[in-house]
């Protein structure tokens, strides 16, 4: 747990740097995790990626990528 929210403070300080305006374009931040899409944490992540998305009037938006699609915990970190 603490792994998952330890990401999840690195994500939304990404989104924080990343918010500036770049004419049009959309930000996108690929976020990839271990869990399957049961898991609570997933849930979560999609609800932060839809907070991202609205909040941003769709500059920003978040991929997620779970059940280690995109390499297991270690070779996300």
């Amino acid at each position: 747990m603490y792994k998952a929210f330890r990401i999840i403070s690195i994500l939304i300080l990404a989104a924080i740097t990343a918010s500036c305006h770049r004419g049009g374009r959309v930000t996108v931040i690929k976020l990839g995790h271990g869990l399957d899409q049961t898991h609570p944490v997933h849930h979560a992540m999609v609800y932060m990626a839809e907070q991202v998305q609205e909040k941003s009037a769709g500059s920003m938006r978040i991929d997620i990528y779970p059940s280690q699609q995109l390499g297991d915990e270690r070779e996300l970190l």
